[in-house]
């Protein structure tokens, strides 16, 4: 037999359950989620903090640089190379605009300067002194072939272009170099330059402080992924990452124990390094959780252990009196008085209650099922008696049946000849009907096209009436037209006599215009001399030479659009005295079509007469084929009417010829039912007895 569980194990064993499956829960779910989301944004935060502090970086120290080298470029643009000292003073005063500034010049294409095949003057810092030197301008240091030289932006369509890091030939410094095209036109007639000197930038990289985190290392990489400046000197020179600065690149990666974050410097092609060991981030999210974690179980098991004694208390004891119970009823005497004891107020001393009524009706229901049993008894010998009586009188009412059903046969023959007679007569009618509605239409068809036609001649009349007015209209039109022409060829002349004017006028902006581009250069070359100081009164004239060009390519736009007019006008002079003798050939055109439209309005009029006299013969036709139509139309509906009323009196003959068979089968049935029900009656009798025994067995009083 097999071993029942008790309600207490089953209690227990369901707060396990409930315990083991929080515990899952949490560990499972809520601790690697809420694990997750915060490193995530340890991280995000971390990548935001490293993009501040690039775009920190590219304002302080390589935004002013490029700002500097741009003005640089476009002074020497306008200027051009024929005052090399003012170009020696304008650059100059670049080099020594910001300490971090270390050297700078241009430097030309070959022969730019007549007879100079190498000319790059560079200027650099050596203590307090801006001194110059020549070093590479020759075949030796051919500034041509360097990296900063031909990387001028010109294919990126950059402004500015930042080199990488190198050791400068002459002073020995490690820079970096901001360089931008000198133009003409669209030829690049050479680069100028200004070097950014590597302690400057290395004293403000040292200055950078992350807050977030405290265990980090700072490292300043070049496009190849070198270190040129890092909080680990260990690292400077060599490639400490693997996955290198690219474009493309993900910019927060996992290296080895490490998380590394990159942010570029604008588009110097300078990246901000951070590294920091993984475990510096996990270790203090781990402990803070698992601190948690540990809390939230402890609480969860206390809370389960209380919750499981008390439902032992309360609800394991009832149940246990209740299942007793059960037992003495259903293996004892079949004692039904008994009662199960109550004293609490809850839902078990409710669910007591209850069972306590359900036993008393379980009480009442034996009783009563013993009272009926009893009449059912009685009843059944009733039942069997008058069963006999009634498959006697089911017999007789068969054989009745069966006669009635053979004379309901031949009336439904009968009745089936009459109907395919009628069917017969029926299509004749029809046939000649059909002939009769095709007359009818092709009679109507014929009388509808005539009116149409009748319709259409008195369009055309209508329409050629008002074509003749249209036409005096257009004589009318075209006169006043030729009169017209001929004012607005008188116009044309005198514009073209103005437009001369205007020219003269044009040509004299044009001087004007050049005459305040000259002025615009002499005041930019006095705000280079004048340096920082000048620098606005720079800008303004670069704005006054902006305007004369502006005014200048106007005025010579206006005066090719005025001789373009001029010519136009002239052409226009020929084309209206061409169009004046085009409009007396329009003339006589429009009277030959006047008299062709009268001509053509003389015959629709006689059309119009025939027309009417076929109208009125197809009319009367008309109306006798309608006259024909009705009378076919009446006999076709007398004869359906017969035949509907022979298929009525057949369908009435089938269905009395079909209820007949369903009575006798009927009858058949009842005969069955009434031995069916013999059998059962017998049955039911012995099953009664067998009831009323075991009734005997319950104790209810």
């Amino acid at each position: 037999m097999k071993r029942r569980k008790t309600m207490t194990v089953r209690i227990v064993s369901l707060a396990g359950i409930i315990f083991l499956a929080m515990t899952a829960l949490l560990l499972g779910v809520i601790f690697p989620g809420h694990y997750r989301e915060t490193l995530r944004t340890i991280r995000s935060s971390l990548f935001h903090e490293i993009q501040k502090e690039s775009y920190s970086v590219y304002g302080t120290i390589f935004a002013p640089v490029e700002i500097l080298t741009e003005q640089y470029a476009a002074i020497i643009n306008e200027l051009g190379f024929e005052d090399l000292e003012t170009l020696e003073r304008i650059s100059r005063t670049q080099i020594a605009a910001r300490d971090l500034i270390v050297g700078g010049g241009y430097w030309l294409e070959y022969y730019t300067i007549p007879d100079e095949k190498f000319f790059g003057p560079f200027w650099y810092k050596e203590g307090d002194d801006i001194l110059l030197t020549w070093e590479y301008s020759n075949e030796e240091n051919d500034h041509t072939q360097f990296d900063w030289y031909r990387n001028d932006g010109i294919a990126t369509n950059q402004t500015v272009v930042w080199s990488d890091l190198y050791e400068d030939a002459v002073t020995g410094v490690p820079m970096i170099t901001a360089t931008s095209a000198l133009m003409q036109g669209r030829d690049k007639t050479g680069v100028v330059t200004i070097d950014i000197g590597l302690e400057e930038l290395t004293d403000y990289f040292s200055r950078i402080e992350i807050d977030l985190i405290s265990d980090y290392t700072l490292t300043l990489l070049s496009r190849e992924g070198e270190a040129i400046i890092s909080s680990d000197t260990s690292r400077t020179g060599t490639r400490p990452f693997a996955r290198g600065p690219e474009e493309g690149q993900e910019a927060l990666f996992e290296e080895g124990n490490a998380l590394v974050v990159y942010a570029p410097i604008a588009s110097t092609g300078l990246v901000i390094a951070l590294d920091t060991p993984l475990w510096h981030l996990t270790v203090p999210v781990t402990r803070s959780l698992a601190r948690g974690i540990l809390l939230a179980l402890g609480v969860l098991a206390g809370s389960i252990l209380l919750l499981g004694f008390v439902m032992n208390r309360r609800i394991s004891s009832p149940i246990k009196k209740t299942v007793q119970l059960l037992q003495e009823i259903s293996l004892g005497a079949g004692d039904l008085t008994q009662r199960i004891e109550s004293t609490s107020n809850d839902e078990l001393s409710e669910m007591a209650t209850h069972f306590n009524e359900t036993l008393k009706k379980v009480q009442s229901l034996v009783v009563g099922v013993k009272t009926q049993s009893r009449v059912l008894q009685s009843t059944g010998d009733d039942l069997a008696a008058n069963m006999e009586e009634s498959s006697a009188a089911v017999q007789q009412a068969s054989s009745t049946l069966q006669e009635i059903k053979a004379k309901t046969c031949d009336q439904a023959s009968n009745v089936e000849e009459t109907t395919s007679t009628m069917k017969e007569i029926t299509r004749t009618i029809s046939a000649l009907k059909d002939r009769i509605d095709e007359q009818a239409a092709s009679v109507t068809q014929s009388s509808s096209a005539v009116e149409e036609m009748l319709a259409n001649i008195s369009s055309v009349t209508a329409n050629l009436g008002k074509n003749a007015e249209n036409v005096n209209m257009l004589t009318q039109a075209s006169e006043k037209g030729r009169n017209d022409l001929s004012s607005v060829a008188e116009q044309i002349r005198k514009v073209s006599k103005d437009s001369e004017g205007l020219i003269k006028i044009s040509s004299v902006i044009g001087d004007i215009a050049r005459q305040t581009n000259l002025l615009s250069m002499n005041a930019a070359i006095e705000a280079a001399h004048a340096g920082e100081s000048g620098a606005g009164f720079a800008v303004v004239a670069q704005e006054i030479r902006n305007l004369a060009e502006s005014s200048a390519k106007q005025a010579k736009m206006i005066s090719s659009e005025l001789k373009k007019i001029k010519e136009s006008v002239a052409l226009s002079v020929g084309a209206t005295e061409e169009v004046l003798l085009q409009f007396s050939d329009i003339d006589q055109r429009i009277q030959t079509v006047s008299e062709r439209e009268a001509s053509i309005r003389n015959a629709m009029d006689e059309q119009s007469a025939g027309s009417q006299e076929i109208l009125r013969a197809i009319g009367l036709l008309n109306e006798i084929t309608s006259q024909v139509q009705s009378g076919a139309v009446e006999i076709m509906s007398g004869s359906t009417e017969v035949i509907q009323e022979s298929q009525r009196l057949g369908d009435v003959t089938l269905e009395v010829t079909q209820g007949i068979e369903s009575v006798a089968l009927g009858a058949q049935e009842i005969t069955r039912a009434v031995q069916t029900a013999r059998e059962l009656s017998n049955t039911t009798k012995e099953t009664i007895l067998a009831l009323n025994q075991e009734l005997e067995k319950f104790k209810v009083e």
